[in-house]
């Protein structure tokens, strides 16, 4: 496919780049132009396609071949200039790869905002477009900004450019279209009497309120959207979410009931949402969960107004879900599950009316992943198993009628990671390993077509897991291969991105485990300090956000490992220093969310490893055992059954456990310092 123009901006800068791109699209050519050719592309009447990638990829490796390909096929680049742009490894990339095959002579660039070569802060031209780097371009910039060209006449430049006219050209086609439109609603108003032309008149004034709200309300997005993460980084997070918060209900605390109309509603209910998307990102769960229900009662409230409407139910399927993630990450699970239940109602409805809508129907199969997933941590494994069959057979077919999207097929592997975890919740190890093989598998293909970083991040916790369910199975080698990939993984994320704390962690979180994992290998030395300076740096992370309970989730997994490595090489001390410091941690995850599998399992862990350190008895651990309805995992039990002197109990458990094929060497060492 060719394209018109490739489309290259910070993430920061999104949601301008999405309205550069349609206003672009929509820009019908003049006739006269229509059946040229420019740059190899015959002009049709709409500049079609341009390629606009979903986020900035902040990696520091090389493009892969995907976007490389999209460069390749594009006549031209857009250059969206902004700060953020200015620093943007990625966008810089981007013009260097496209120079380096088309050359200089269709690169344009667009500021957005900043300024030009300031050399300061304000700089919005990436190195590429300040005569710097394997480009070192100077380009003449259109300026969207509103004391400048404007968006209007810096999108017509643009334009321009593209069709390989001057700007007076398409200007005055501009001009005359508006005219002819003015025109001609000047010659009906003159068919009707003065009645009519009184009406007219205050139609207009009308429309030009309701223009001024849109125009208001597009700046506050904007201001969230394109401002906002980059003033997050300079000003400090809290203090710029509360100034975005602030402006977003004056603005519309000051219009008055009768001017809140659909649109107004629908542009508060999306500013609410994404307050409470980048409220969830640092970890402030209660204010992200009032902007989300906020958010969702305005949707419903749209909803009412026009019943049957598929876009205002898809932006109320998309409310429910955030309303649901928020209680979800906040380890509130029943409360995430009315919202989720309430997301797939309203993602089934949606079906109903579009059954062939390929997006309706993706969205039904995420919301039963959803419920899948909330069923695994609340034990319910038959209805978490029939979920994700459910969510599997649409992400399969959909993959298969679009084989070339590679975000479909990330959905195929996520869902085998899913039923994965189901089989391992039933303690079906050598099951659960043949999906988790398969998932990391088809995770390490998509992220070899795309080179997202998300991709990436997922296909890494693939390989992790994968290590997990190797380990299991006894087979250590195995593990220490797929834990290795996760941190090469990790590193080129996180080095690509240092302020990305949530990529950091996971980089040490994996190489604490591979610390781990080395006290069990026969091929190799152990020694129990080498984990010491990454756990240290996770506490440093975790102690940034400690209401974060997946934060503090990963901090207690690390201790864990840690400690067991540590106690299992005979270093007592060293145990109970790792598990004194993660108590507190692993008693407020289970008290916050008790239904939480993995906070349960950090628990039972905690109790035998303080038990066996001499540190604590592991009767509470036991009593909470005995007060649950679920099953826990069948190796914990058969070790607090040992440690409570339970041996006949403990040995038909552990029958259970070699019967499954689980050879854990962690629950054969741990079991072997319970008999003695």
């Amino acid at each position: 496919m060719r394209y018109w123009a490739y489309l290259s901006y910070a993430h920061a800068d999104e949601r301008d780049a999405l309205r550069l791109h349609r206003r672009i699209e929509s820009f019908r050519v003049p006739k006269q132009l229509r059946g040229t050719t420019v740059a190899g592309l015959e002009v049709g009447d709409r500049l079609r396609p341009l390629f606009r990638d979903r986020d900035e990829l902040s990696s520091s490796g090389d493009l892969k071949t995907s976007l490389e390909d999209a460069l390749s096929s594009s006549t031209a680049l857009i250059v969206l200039c902004s700060p953020a742009a200015a620093v943007s490894h990625w966008v810089n990339q981007e013009i260097e790869t496209f120079v380096a095959e088309h050359g200089p002579r269709r690169v344009f660039a667009l500021i957005l905002d900043g300024e030009p070569n300031s050399g300061d802060a304000r700089e919005c031209f990436p190195p590429a477009l300040r005569g710097q780097g394997a480009a070192g371009l100077e380009p003449i910039a259109g300026d969207l900004r509103p004391h400048a060209d404007g968006r209007r006449d810096g999108t017509l430049k643009v334009i321009a450019g593209l069709l390989g006219v001057g700007f007076d050209v398409i200007k005055r086609r501009d001009a005359q279209r508006r005219y002819r439109t003015a025109m001609g609603f000047a010659a009906a108003a003159s068919v009707v009497a003065v009645l009519t032309t009184f009406m007219a008149v205050y139609a207009v004034q009308q429309r030009d309120i309701a223009e001024l709200r849109r125009a208001q309300a597009e700046e506050l997005i904007g201001f969230m959207l394109g401002d906002l993460r980059t003033r997050l980084r300079e000003l400090g997070r809290l203090d710029v979410l509360d100034a975005v918060g602030d402006q977003a209900e004056d603005y519309f605390a000051a219009l008055p009931p009768a001017e809140i109309n659909d649109y107004a509603l629908e542009k508060q209910a999306l500013a609410l949402r994404q307050i409470g998307e980048v409220r969830l990102q640092q970890g402030r769960h209660e204010d992200a969960q009032r902007a989300f229900e906020t958010s969702l009662a305005q949707l419903g409230e749209l909803a009412e107004r026009r019943p049957g409407d598929a876009g205002v139910l898809f932006e109320r399927s998309q409310a429910e879900f955030w309303a649901g993630a928020a209680h979800y990450r906040a380890l509130s699970l029943a409360r995430a599950r009315v919202y989720f239940q309430r997301y797939a109602d309203t993602a089934a409805r949606l079906v109903g009316l579009e059954p062939d809508n390929a997006d309706y129907r993706l969205e039904q199969a995420y919301a039963l992943s959803n419920l899948g997933s909330l069923a695994v941590d609340q034990g319910d494994l038959e209805a978490a198993g029939q979920a994700f069959s459910s969510a599997g057979e649409i992400f399969v077919e959909l993959a298969g009628n679009d084989p070339d999207n590679p975000d479909l097929h990330f959905e195929v592997a996520a869902n085998e990671s899913w039923l994965a975890a189901v089989r391992e919740a039933r303690f079906d190890w050598p099951g659960a390993v043949e999906f988790r093989r398969a998932a990391a598998r088809q995770h390490a293909d998509v992220s070899a077509v795309s080179g997202h970083p998300f991709h990436r991040r997922i296909e890494a916790e693939a390989w992790i897991k994968l290590a997990r369910a190797e380990f299991a199975l006894g087979r250590v080698a195995d593990a220490q291969a797929a834990q290795a990939q996760a941190i090469a993984l990790y590193d080129a994320l996180a080095d690509g991105d240092p302020d990305n704390f949530d990529w950091q962690l996971h980089r040490l979180k994996a190489r604490s485990r591979l610390v781990f994992l080395a006290h069990f290998s026969p091929d190799e030395e152990f020694e129990p300090t080498d984990g010491e300076q990454a756990f240290e740096e996770i506490i440093e992370i975790s102690a940034g956000d400690p209401e974060n309970a997946l934060w503090s989730g990963q901090t207690v997994s690390a201790g864990l490992d840690l400690a067991t490595a540590s106690l299992v090489a005979g270093k007592v001390e060293m145990a109970r220093a790792y598990l004194r410091r993660i108590g507190p941690l692993a008693s407020a995850n289970l008290q916050a969310a008790p239904d939480d599998a993995v906070s349960a399992r950090h628990f039972l862990e905690l109790s035998i490893l303080e038990q066996l350190a001499g540190i604590g008895q592991a009767d509470g651990a036991r009593a909470w055992i005995a007060s649950r309805r679920q099953r826990v995992n069948l190796h914990l039990a058969a070790l607090l059954e040992r440690l409570a002197g339970n041996i006949e109990a403990a040995e038909e458990l552990d029958r259970e456990v070699r019967e499954a094929g689980f050879e854990s060497p962690e629950y054969l060492a741990l079991q072997a310092m319970a008999r003695h």
